[in-house]
């Protein structure tokens, strides 16, 4: 008797959850770039990366604009939206105020055609940097 009890039971609680319907519905596009534009003290200077809760790593890129003229205030956390260039991923990134001062071990990959196309990339005022685009 009780174990007809319980299987009555559990057929009961199978058939409410299959006649419950599920609201699939989805989170709006999260926006990534919220406080990575600004100028001055304005600047949000979020680092627009990959990190972990209480880790001490932070991946994220290092750009500059197409002047290289570096607005400290802008580069706090190595990165700003209206930047036009990708300088180096680095791993160093603080909320607010990041490594912008004595340099930075970065990695950023590169492809190269001949020792020519090398040469030519490191004697450009711009070094190893490339440009991006937002879409």
């Amino acid at each position: 008797m009780a174990a007809r009890c319980i299987l009555v039971f559990l057929l009961f609680v199978l058939a409410i959850n299959l006649s419950y319907q599920y609201n699939n519905t989805k989170f709006p596009p999260l926006n990534l770039y919220i406080g990575t534009d600004g100028d001055g003290f304005g600047a949000g200077s979020l680092p627009l990366g990959v990190q972990s809760p209480y880790g001490v790593l932070r991946l994220g890129p290092d750009t500059s604009n197409t002047m290289d003229i570096p607005i400290i205030f802008n580069h706090l956390a190595g990165y700003h939206y209206s930047d036009s260039h990708i300088n180096i991923f680095s791993h160093t990134h603080m909320f607010g105020a990041g490594v912008v001062d004595y340099g930075e071990v970065g990695i950023i990959p590169v492809q190269i055609d001949s020792i020519k196309h090398l040469q030519a990339m490191i004697s450009k005022r711009n070094g190893y940097r490339s440009a991006f685009r937002h879409e």
